[in-house]
């Protein structure tokens, strides 16, 4: 993330494009600081072009002519509108409103918003057609980070398996080693998962270990949903969300049921949450309802695996084009699916390589503890 400089007053003797802050009025004086320290730390923080830079951009909307605080063009075409407002003015929601109005117009039609009051600075960007919260401008405007190759690669490898299976139906065995997949990929962090808040993806992880596993380990998988909750529930409370629904059951499904109760809570009151939290709280949604359905290992749920998919190609694809600029091919679309799943196939085979020896190697551990509570109690005295 680029590290801009705190809000700070610019002599208005080095004020960028004094003609066009003279023609703007008194009306926007107030808010002239904030402009003028905007641009500046678009300069100089994310690398952009003084020439990229215009201020007061006519633009018509319906049969009014609006004029855009800043706009930032890239390769000669609009890319950021900037809404400013002065210090005072606490109303984010409606000035990214006006931002994305403006965006959106037939004559700018912008891939980003950013709105600022000099303390606040909120971006969102328009992902398949939908405005999504993003936690900054994206690192190709910034050219002056980047990232090691090997965080690249590493996303890659946990990425591969998923990419092979996505939008494919699901059954037995091929659906709990994609969701033992998944599981891997939001474990800990890498270069797709790195923005998402720890608590949320520390639950997202638990909760993928429970619902991977079945019914065959009931005690490691009511301790791993004991986590997902706790963790549900710290995320839920530092984002302030009131409501909480959570509860304790003896069942699994009910439990997984109260939870996901409380999961849909949250997403159908989410706001300030960055896209990429939104859409994982979504996949998450769809993880609980999976689960709550879930008997046996070896059953079978079509619709289940179909909001799965939906789910997680959204997470994907936001995840993608934020950090990498890449997207997903269409889901109708065989010729470039069929190439990524050709790339993505020895991924797939490795997991289900590895996911027999991990179930091999449970199996012999618990054959050994029971063997060897069998003979302490052979050796132990009677009373």
């Amino acid at each position: 993330m680029s590290s801009r400089l705190p809000f700070s007053q610019i002599n208005p003797d080095a004020y960028l494009y004094p003609d066009r802050v003279s023609s703007t009025g008194d009306r926007k004086q107030l808010e002239e600081p904030v402009r003028q320290w905007c641009a500046y730390e678009l300069i100089r923080a994310y690398g952009i072009a003084i020439t990229n830079i215009e201020f007061e951009r006519p633009v018509r909307m319906g049969s009014t002519i609006h004029r855009i605080d800043i706009l930032v063009s890239h390769e000669g075409k609009p890319s950021v509108v900037v809404e400013c407002k002065k210090p005072t003015d606490r109303n984010v929601a409606k000035a990214m409103d006006q931002a994305m109005s403006y965006a959106d117009a037939p004559n700018i039609q912008a891939e980003f918003a950013l709105v600022t009051n000099g303390k606040d600075w909120q971006v969102k960007r328009r992902i398949q057609g939908k405005w999504c919260a993003v936690p900054h401008l994206p690192r190709e405007i910034d050219r002056q980070k980047s990232e090691p190759i090997t965080d690249l690669l590493r996303g890659l490898d946990v990425l591969a398996p998923l990419l092979f299976k996505l939008d494919q139906p699901l059954a037995g065995e091929d659906a709990q080693r994609f969701l033992a997949a998944m599981q891997c990929f939001f474990h800990g962090t890498n270069l797709l998962t790195f923005e998402i808040d720890r608590d949320l993806l520390i639950a997202t992880d638990n909760l993928l270990r429970v619902i991977s596993l079945a019914d065959e380990h009931p005690n490691y998988r009511s301790g791993k949903l004991a986590s997902a909750v706790k963790h549900f529930e710290s995320y839920r409370s530092r984002k302030g969300f009131a409501i909480n629904i959570f509860s304790s059951h003896e069942s699994i499904p009910d439990e997984i049921q109260s939870l996901h109760a409380s999961l849909m809570n949250i997403v159908e009151t989410a706001q300030g949450l960055s896209g990429g939290e939104v859409f994982l709280l979504r996949l998450d949604v769809a993880l609980a309802e999976y689960g709550m359905m879930q008997r046996r290992r070896d059953e079978l749920y079509p619709k289940r695996t179909q909001s799965l998919h939906g789910t997680l190609r959204d997470y994907l694809n936001y995840a993608l084009v934020f950090h990498l600029n890449v997207s997903l091919p269409d889901h109708l679309d065989n010729i470039l699916l069929g190439d990524m799943r050709g790339y993505c196939r020895s991924a797939w085979e490795q997991v289900e390589v590895d996911n027999r020896v991990t179930l091999g190697e449970f199996l012999s551990i618990w054959a050994s503890v029971l063997f060897s509570k069998t003979q302490f109690w052979k050796k132990r005295p009677l009373h």
